[in-house]
């Protein structure tokens, strides 16, 4: 007798099962009773095989980590090609409303000649693999089917269809008229193929078989993917064989069976499974085994694969010599996920969300996650006896219990109740769930899609390292964790063939390359600004001229340093300070982000009436300082009438005493009420070019005439001829003309001509009715000039004189003439 041994092939996988069961023995039919089929060696003595008690539970385990489940969601749809027209049938007794919604089949004519070159059905989201959504094809790849005869050989027109049942989500738990006796639903007829049932009852003649494969794909991106599970046979008897790939020795470690002395007890039927090598082709196995009864335990057996395709066949055989030559007999397979070994839990998948919900949302700031969690669709003695899965996130959340919600993935069906829900009582980041019972039906071959939801505690703080927050890039402005490792883990225990309760914990494993296992978060930067101190504003203050952005706080800013989340922008909350009142006074500041974050602060700001000082200027036409400028000291609230100020007005009288004129007053504020906390004020005057004075008379005295030369150096004056310039640029100098508008006569009319001169260094001019120069400022200076103050008594001095010649003709009497001066800018 084989020993049973604990196995070391391992495969991390759910099963794939195929159930060959649907030849049904007819009354008349005896049973043969072997060890093995004769002409096959006997599958339970190969080299390596395992054997699996049914009884006392599966030493041999495989792994559950790739998570395997092939089974029907809402999302699950058919693609096939290859039909004719009438090729598909809507099944009775379905819940669909309509025919896509209904259960069809889609039935494979062998002789029909396909135009799409192949005969598939794809399976859409057939089922989950390692966390992703896979798409499962079924390529027939030969018919080998003969023409339908009847008991005598006779052909009666055409060929039984191979098929393909395609079920809908609406029948997953659909128990009316299934098609198969002793289904419970017709979600256990989950890619049923070949005939069953009255709906699809074709039959097969002896040596009818079809070869067929089964492709593996990414829903999502439609790539090939390497797949790796178990492949379940069932009812493995005399009515069929099967074959699939087989190549080398330690292909016999991949093949479970179940021991034969421990199954059927008390049916009295002993013959156990046989396989040749190398049959129907090199590089594969036939299993074959006896009698055409169908579902016995020891029929059945598992086989591990690895790959993108799995290829197989199915043969009709005759299980008894007393079947008539023409005798024909249904023949199909199906999917199960039970395997004959123990398969573990899968480890758990981690999948974050992407949380992009604003601050204006209520799930902003939500970290968002999913568990998948897979398990097997094993047999109660294999089934775990406990089952916990715990998952903790960052320090800084906390986990609503109320928000996870366990669903049968790809459905909306809610699976909450069971499993008990708690938060760890030293840890409100941790989340525990624990199955309530773990080798129920209900819990059994289940995929758990098990969200989950973590609120930011309100006193968490943030930190750009700790919360790992990104600028830049795809996630910019998002908090990122990893939520997959050892955080997120399932634990579970089960008990071995010799009775010993064992177990194990599975981590979940990041995804390093994808980032799928990463939560990430919004996070939206918060305002800040560090008050000043010892804020003093004049009472009176017009605050709404007062820059908000600087007046009240220093370092304004965000705590995310992201260029995203600026400007800040600063407003008042509850209106314009009121600068009417003495004293202190709180003053709240909202402060708003580019995304209309805020944060309000609060600055303490003081009302005074402070002594202040009012600067005047007195400026030219080019701004060119006249005068030192004056400072009046007072309180920033008054004001003070410059109009009346002595000090500032004798300034002015004084400038425009020296020749200035005083321009229109050009300021904020008016002369009369200007406020002492105006700062600076100017008085601009105009610089002129004038005669301040000249002597109304000059007095040359009495003289006689003795037909002498006489002349006078010395009249007599009073007022003095004077010049001011106070332009602004003096340099361009000034002249001086004198002309005599009325000539010198006396009383009689008589004229005294060429009487009046005028000497200026050295040259002498005779003064007529013509204006002549008499004098010329080039020192480009300006100021007052006293031009009569150079005038001398001697002869040869500057002035202005009167000279008789002896030749002149001269009457009695007293002269008088008018002098016209005129002062003229420039060079004569």
């Amino acid at each position: 007798m084989k020993k049973y041994k604990k196995v070391g092939f391992l495969l991390t996988s759910l099963s794939m099962v195929l159930t060959l069961f649907f030849y049904f023995q007819s009354a008349n039919e005896s049973t043969i009773r072997a060890e093995h089929p004769e002409g096959y060696s006997d599958l339970i003595q190969a080299p390596g095989v395992n054997v699996v008690d049914p009884i006392g539970g599966s030493e041999a385990e495989i792994s559950g980590d790739y998570g395997t489940m092939l089974k029907i969601t809402e999302n699950t749809r058919y693609e096939a090609k290859g039909l004719k027209p009438d090729g598909i049938q809507v099944v009775n007794n379905t819940l669909g409303t309509t025919d896509e919604t209904k259960s069809r089949i889609f039935k494979f004519d062998p002789s029909y000649v396909s135009p799409d070159g192949e005969y598939s059905v794809m399976v859409r989201n057939a089922g989950l693999y390692n966390g992703k959504s896979i798409d499962v094809k079924f390529v027939i790849d030969e018919f080998n089917i003969k023409e339908s005869v009847d008991s005598t050989g006779k052909p009666v027109g055409g060929y039984p269809h191979f098929n393909f049942l395609a079920i809908s989500y609406d029948d997953l738990q659909n128990t009316s008229a299934a098609p198969v006796s002793g289904m419970t639903s017709w979600g256990k007829l989950f890619l049923l193929v070949g005939s069953a049932g009255s709906q699809m009852a074709d039959r097969y003649r002896v040596g009818d078989g079809v070869k067929y494969h089964y492709e593996f794909s990414d829903s999502e991106t439609k790539a090939p993917i390497t797949f790796k599970g178990t492949w379940n046979y069932d009812n493995v008897n005399g009515v069929k064989a099967i074959s699939f790939d087989f190549n080398s020795d330690t292909d016999f470690s991949k093949l479970y069976v179940l021991d034969p002395t421990k199954v059927d007890i008390g049916k009295n039927q002993t013959w156990n499974l046989g396989y040749k090598r190398d049959t129907p082709a090199s590089g594969k196995i036939e299993i074959y085994g006896q009698n055409g009864t169908a579902g016995l335990e020891r029929s059945k057996l598992t086989n591990l694969i690895d790959g993108n395709k799995y290829f197989t066949s199915i043969e009709r055989r005759a299980h008894s010599s007393s079947l008539a030559e023409f005798s024909t007999s249904k023949m199909g397979i199906t999917y199960n996920t039970q395997s004959l070994a123990r398969i573990t839990p899968a480890t758990p998948i981690v999948t974050g969300r992407k949380n992009s919900a604003t601050h204006l949302e209520p799930e902003y700031g939500q970290l968002q996650y999913s568990i998948l969690q897979t398990i097997a669709d094993n047999k109660d003695v294999n089934r775990n006896t406990t089952f916990k899965l715990e998952t903790e996130v960052p320090e800084k959340y906390e986990i609503d219990k109320n928000s996870i919600k366990i669903y049968e993935y790809g459905t909306n069906i809610l699976k909450n109740d069971l499993f008990n829900i708690q938060i760890d009582p030293l840890n409100p980041s941790k989340a525990i769930l624990t199955a309530i019972d773990s080798k129920s039906e209900d819990f059994n071959a289940s995929i758990f899609d098990i969200k989950v939801v973590a609120k930011r505690k309100a006193n968490a703080k943030f930190d750009k390292a700790d919360d790992n927050y990104q600028k830049g890039g795809n996630d910019d402005g998002f908090m990122v964790y990893e939520l997959a490792g050892p955080k997120t883990k399932a634990t579970y225990t089960y008990v071995t063939l010799n009775g010993t309760t064992t177990g194990a914990t599975l981590n979940s494993i990041p995804d390093v390359d994808e980032g799928k296992t990463l939560g990430k978060v919004l996070y939206e930067g918060v305002p800040d600004g560090d008050p000043k101190i010892g804020l003093i504003f004049p009472k009176g203050t017009d605050f709404s001229t007062i820059d908000r952005q600087s007046a009240y706080l220093d370092n304004l800013r965000v705590n995310t340093v992201n260029p995203i989340d600026l400007p800040v922008v600063v407003s008042y909350k509850n209106g314009l300070p009121d600068s009417s009142v003495l004293g202190e006074q709180k003053v709240t500041l909202i402060l708003t982000t580019a995304k209309k974050v805020t944060t309000e602060k609060e600055v303490t700001i003081t009302i005074s009436d402070v002594s202040t000082s009012l600067a005047i200027t007195f400026v030219g036409e080019d701004n060119n300082e006249l005068h030192d400028p004056e400072t009046l000291v007072g309180n920033t609230t008054d004001k003070v009438d410059l109009s009346k100020n002595t000090t500032i007005q004798g300034i002015v009288l004084d400038l425009v005493a020296k020749g200035y004129t005083l321009l229109p007053w050009d300021n904020p504020f008016p002369e009369k009420e200007t406020p002492y906390s105006a700062g600076t004020v100017t008085y601009k005057f105009q610089g002129n070019l004038a005669l301040d004075s000249v002597p109304k008379t000059l007095d040359f005295g009495n003289l006689t005439y003795n037909a002498k030369d006489q002349r006078v150096e010395n009249p007599t004056f009073k007022e003095k001829l004077v010049i001011s310039d106070t332009r602004a640029n003096p340099a361009q100098g000034w002249y001086l003309t004198a002309e005599l508008t009325d000539s010198m006569k006396n009383s009689k009319g008589q004229e005294l001509v060429n009487a009046l001169r005028y000497v200026d260094k050295g040259k002498e001019t005779v003064l007529d009715s013509n204006a002549q120069v008499v004098y010329a400022n080039t020192e480009g200076k300006d100021g007052k000039f006293v031009v009569s103050d150079k005038w001398g008594t001697a002869n040869g001095t500057d002035g202005i004189k009167l000279q008789i010649n002896s030749s002149d003709t001269v009457y009695t009497g007293e002269y008088v003439g008018i002098i016209t001066w005129k002062i003229m800018a420039g060079q004569p």
